[in-house]
């Protein structure tokens, strides 16, 4: 009884194998989705500050339409600041130091 098992260290071919049917999940998962095909990260992040775009819009009981605006807005602001070069999450790395990857895999 139940599903199959889907076993990755990739979270793009972990969400890509969910069935989601609720909108709001589907937002999430597409927001996720996109983020990943961008940066090429583990989304992490980025699935956790939707989620908590998410309870806040919940607790909110806004309008549909603001906070889908104000959603895009926010979005096209964080795009912004992961693609520029000022970027406080953008660590040089220098993989022919394992000192170095050493330290960052510690922090």
């Amino acid at each position: 009884t139940g599903g199959y098992v889907r076993i990755s260290s990739q979270s793009s071919v972990l969400l890509n194998s969910l069935c989601v049917t609720l909108p709001v999940l589907k937002l999430l998962v597409a927001s996720v989705q996109n983020h990943l095909a961008l940066f090429g990260d583990s989304g992490l992040f980025t699935a956790i500050f939707c989620c908590s775009l998410l309870e806040k819009y919940e607790s909110l009981n806004m309008a549909l339409y603001p906070f889908v605006k104000i959603s895009k807005h926010i979005l096209s602001l964080c795009i912004d600041y992961l693609s520029s070069e000022t970027c406080g999450c953008r660590i040089p790395v220098d993989f022919s130091s394992p000192k170095l990857l050493l330290s960052l895999v510690r922090s």
